[in-house]
C-alpha cells in the first residue's frame, strides 16, 4: 500500500463535519467523498517502495495526495498534523496516447483510493490505513484499518520523514518540517541532487573549486539524478553565464564536459563559455573537439548536430583559425 506523508502530535485544529474522517457502528471508515476539494499536496507518477519498480515502466500509475483543509493549517502553523487529519491517495491510470499527445503520460480513470487518518485513541499506533479498492473492483463506501501486520504501517514508522509519514515526496510539508525541525533524525535530507534549483541554489556564490566539490558529491550521492543531467546542467550553466557570473558558468559547463566526454553538444557549450570568458585558446580547442566529436556522438539529434556544426565552424572561423 503507497501512501502519504504528514506528522506530528496534536494542533487545536477543529476539523468540519465535512472534513473529519467518518466511521459507521462498526468502526469503519466511511469513504471521504469530498476529497478532491481538499488541498492537494502533491502528485507522483509510478512511485513504487518495493520489487515491483520494474513492471511500473511501463505503464506507471499517478498517485494524487489530498488532506484536509483544516489539518494542513494547523501543519503549517505547528509543524504537526491534528488529530482529525485524514489523507487521501487517488491513484489514477495513466495513458500516452491521447487527443494531441506526442510523449509522456496523462492521467486516466481511478485505479484505486486509499486513506490515512490519524486519530491516537482510536488506533494503538496513531495512524491507520485503509483501503477503498475501485478502479476494475466497485468502490466501497466503508472500509476497515489494515490489520497491525499490514507492511504499511512497518513501512511508514521505518521511512517516514516525519513521525511515520512520507513528508519527503510533499515539496511544501517537508520545506515546513525542515523550518519546524520535526524532521525525524534518520531521515536523510535531500542534498543538491535532489533538483536542478536545489542544486544551483547550492553552488550559488562559491568559488570555482568550491562548485566541482559541490556536482562531485552530488554525483556520489545519485550520479542518475535528474539534476544532472547534461540538459539540465546546460541550462544551469547558461543561466549563470546570462546573469553576468561567467565564473560559474564555466565551472559548471567544464565539469559537464567532462562528465559527459562524447558530448559534441557539452563540448560546443564549454566552447562558447571559455570564449565570453575571454580564454581564446581554450576555446578554439573546444569548438575542434565539437567537431571531432560529431563524427561520434549517436545520442545527438540530428536538428542539434547541425546547429553544433555551425557554431562550432563559426567560432572557430572567428577566433582565427580554421576548421
Amino acid at each position: 500500500m503507497r501512501l502519504f506523508t504528514s506528522l506530528a502530535f496534536a494542533a487545536c485544529a477543529i476539523l468540519t463535519a465535512a472534513e473529519a474522517p467518518q466511521f459507521n457502528n462498526k468502526g469503519e471508515l466511511l469513504f471521504p467523498t469530498g476529497y478532491r476539494e481538499w488541498v492537494h499536496m502533491s502528485s507522483g507518477l509510478g512511485m513504487t517502495y518495493g520489487p515491483a519498480a520494474a513492471a511500473t515502466l511501463n505503464n506507471p500509475s499517478f498517485d494524487n495526495v489530498y488532506v484536509n483543509p483544516t489539518a494542513w493549517k494547523a501543519f503549517k502553523e505547528t509543524g504537526t498534523w491534528p488529530e482529525g487529519t485524514i489523507f487521501a491517495l487517488e491513484i489514477r491510470y495513466s495513458s500516452s496516447h491521447g487527443s494531441i499527445n506526442k510523449a509522456g503520460f496523462f492521467q486516466s480513470d481511478v485505479a484505486a483510493v486509499e486513506a490515512a487518518v490519524k486519530d491516537t485513541k482510536r488506533f494503538p499506533r496513531g495512524w491507520a490505513y485503509f483501503g477503498f479498492s475501485g478502479g476494475l473492483r466497485p468502490f466501497r463506501t466503508s472500509t476497515a484499518a489494515l490489520g497491525a501486520n499490514a507492511g504499511c504501517n512497518a513501512c511508514h514508522e521505518a521511512n517516514g520523514a516525519v513521525e511515520n509519514t512520507f513528508s519527503q515526496f510533499y515539496p511544501e510539508a517537508l520545506e515546513i518540517a525542515e523550518k519546524k525541525g520535526v524532521l525525524k533524525a534518520s531521515f536523510h535530507m535531500p542534498g543538491a541532487e535532489a533538483s536542478p534549483a536545489r542544486l544551483m541554489h547550492s553552488v550559488s556564490g562559491l568559488s570555482d573549486a568550491e562548485i566541482i566539490k559541490v556536482l562531485d558529491a552530488a554525483k556520489a550521492a545519485d550520479s542518475d539524478a535528474g539534476a544532472l543531467r547534461e540538459s539540465t546542467l546546460n541550462q544551469i550553466g547558461y543561466v549563470f553565464m546570462q546573469s553576468g557570473n561567467v565564473p560559474s558558468g564555466l565551472a559548471v559547463l567544464a565539469w559537464t564536459a567532462q562528465s559527459y566526454p562524447s558530448s559534441a553538444n557539452a563540448a560546443d557549450s564549454l566552447a562558447e563559455a571559455y570564449e565570453t570568458a575571454g580564454k581564446r585558446d581554450l576555446a578554439l580547442a573546444s569548438a575542434q573537439r565539437a567537431l571531432t566529436l560529431l563524427s561520434t556522438d549517436t545520442k545527438i539529434a540530428e536538428d542539434r548536430r547541425s546547429a553544433v556544426k555551425k557554431s562550432a565552424d563559426e567560432r572557430i572561423k572567428r577566433l582565427g583559425s580554421k576548421p
